[in-house]
């Protein structure tokens, strides 16, 4: 065998590689030749024992597809690569999906053209980001938490087992947003 022809979904790739190929290309259009690649005399480490073998190869490389939905929750860890057909785009938030599974943006191909419109949320997902954001402590402080200088906070504390809760004191965040604490005893 000389050759290795693969068979391609899409007919505008590998034109060039069929103008080298001319008769081949017109039995089998939509394809790549793959030529075979021979190697000889491999030795270890460059040195003079060995032995002398001829090894035939094709140069393809082993690829795995997934779904957009088999792949969440997954990492594609570096260097490998993924390419995405963002055409097949088809649910809310899929996109996002897809393209978060890698390390770095260097890691990921674009199949065709970039369709910025493919990329939209999840309008659910929104919502309760809303109802949280609503709810939050940190985007919406408690009086108590809030800073006001026309207020005055007291907070008032049983202190009978102080020695033993001194440092619950300090790191207390409500306690310390206290102006003026009393301690007495039950």
């Amino acid at each position: 065998m000389d050759k290795l022809i693969v068979n391609l979904v899409n007919k505008d790739s590998g034109t060039e590689n069929r103008k080298k190929f001319p008769n081949i290309a017109n039995r089998y259009p939509n394809s790549v030749i793959i030529e075979r690649v021979t190697c000889y005399n491999l030795r270890k480490n460059g040195g003079s024992a060995g032995s002398n073998v001829t090894l035939l190869q094709f140069p393809v490389k082993l690829s795995h597809a997934i779904t957009a939905h088999k792949v969440q929750g997954h990492t594609i860890e570096k260097p490998l690569r993924v390419a995405f057909d963002l055409k097949s785009i088809f649910e809310e938030a899929q996109g996002y999906v897809m393209l978060s599974r890698v390390q770095e943006i260097g890691q990921v191909f674009i199949i065709d053209e970039f369709d910025s419109d493919k990329l939209y949320p999840s309008k659910k997902a929104l919502r309760e980001v809303e109802r949280m954001n609503s709810i939050s402590h940190n985007i919406n402080p408690s009086v108590w938490c809030k800073k006001d200088k026309k207020a005055l906070k007291i907070i008032s504390l049983n202190c009978a087992g102080l020695q033993y809760h001194f440092k619950d004191i300090e790191v207390d965040e409500k306690i310390s947003k206290a102006d003026i604490i009393h301690l007495g005893k039950l």
